[in-house]
């Protein structure tokens, strides 16, 4: 492996590891971090000629790795590597329109361990495939993912509504589920037709199907986890603590909103920002009750 490409390999980790050590998007860090990876890429190749494969030869994922144990860290490598503009270009946009709104609904660990589960398990299928047909390639970008993400966001919000992109076209507004099953059924055909047109299809249906079978686990998970505000939660006691623009903001959509998951991230945004009306300094929180070093108290219930 050349030394660049086992730096890039190294740095994969910040993706991983950021959103779990402070709360970030990890979508959106997820998105910044393959721009990066690519933006270093072209840099390299211009500087020495033939780096860009370079880096897609050693850190994709090429059906002969399964057969080296040594080798397996491509399963995730490959995710964070994109073979031109256009392609990380799609992929980033349709993984933002998607998966920022999927992520306020489940919480940014549940959504990075679906990422990448789903994910790795396309990768995986289309490597195996492949290797028991005798052929060999090469799969880069976070296709996969992104197709495992829909997957889960139709089954556990079906209604939803997001921006579709078929081909070059955008359409502004459809339900989750209706946009799942067309892709699903495009990309299904594709493989039936075989038309040889070097995009992974096997690996979106197959990242599809493991975004499906992962989402009730995370449902599940998400209900365990955070049952939403809902009981024996005075909403009017933390009208107390509404004293900036954005604090009412957030404080607007705990109350309209309908999602427990959802309501529960925007309550955990209001308890990270809350300050002590008096001595205007950061409030500590248990759940049930803020209360600061000024002696300043206020409970509002307990979180359900």
């Amino acid at each position: 492996m050349h030394p660049l490409s086992a730096i890039l390999a190294l740095t994969m980790l910040v993706p991983l590891l950021a959103p779990l050590i402070r709360k970030r998007s990890a979508c959106l860090i997820t998105v910044v971090f393959n721009f990066i990876i690519f933006i270093v890429m072209i840099i390299a190749d211009y500087a020495s000629s033939g780096m860009f494969f370079r880096v897609e030869y050693d850190l994709g994922l090429a059906s002969s790795a399964l057969k080296e144990p040594g080798e397996w860290y491509r399963v995730l490598t490959a995710m964070y590597v994109h073979g031109s503009p256009l392609h990380i270009l799609m992929n980033m946009l349709i993984l933002t329109l998607i998966g920022v709104p999927f992520e306020d609904r489940v919480g940014s660990r549940r959504w990075l361990a679906l990422y990448l589960f789903s994910g790795i398990i396309g990768g995986l299928v289309d490597a195996g495939f492949a290797l028991n047909s005798g052929t060999s390639h090469i799969g880069v970008g976070a296709s996969g993912a992104i197709f495992g993400i829909m997957g889960a966001f139709a089954v556990l919000y079906p209604r939803d509504e997001i921006p579709m992109i078929l081909g070059f076209i955008l359409l502004n507004r459809v339900p989750v589920f209706a946009a799942v099953i067309v892709m699903g059924i495009i990309e299904s055909l594709y493989i039936v037709a075989a038309t040889g047109d070097n995009i992974g299809h096997l690996v979106h249906v197959a990242s599809l199907v493991a975004g499906v079978a992962l989402a009730l686990p995370l449902a599940k998970g998400a209900k365990e986890g955070s049952a939403g505000v809902r009981m024996s939660v005075d909403l009017k006691a933390l009208s107390a603590l509404v004293n900036t623009t954005e604090m009412s903001d957030i404080y607007e959509r705990i109350l309209k909103e309908d999602v427990p998951e959802v309501r529960l991230v925007w309550f955990e945004q209001f308890v990270k920002k809350a300050k002590c009306p008096k001595c205007h300094k950061a409030l500590a929180h248990v759940p049930g009750k803020f209360f600061c070093a000024c002696n300043f108290k206020l409970s509002y219930g307990k979180i359900s």
